[in-house]
């Protein structure tokens, strides 16, 4: 499969798809978040250095409550 798509060897897909529900109420506001695993290597094993943006590479969307 990599050889016909070769960019699939430093790909590191989810299992699961990933998506956040955010719900906007009276002074505050819900997201709600997935958490997945990956699929085949890790972006590490993928020669990724694991950091995005000062952010750890992970397979999940935090869960969060902010208040306004």
């Amino acid at each position: 499969m990599t050889a016909k798509y070769p960019i699939l060897a430093k790909s590191a897909p989810y299992e699961d798809a990933l998506y956040a529900v955010v719900t906007i109420g009276a002074g505050q506001i819900t997201i709600s978040g997935r958490e997945s695993q990956y699929v085949g290597p890790s972006p590490r094993a993928c020669g990724h250095p694991n950091m995005a943006g000062g952010h750890s590479v992970s397979a999940r969307i935090s869960s969060r409550q902010l208040h306004y």
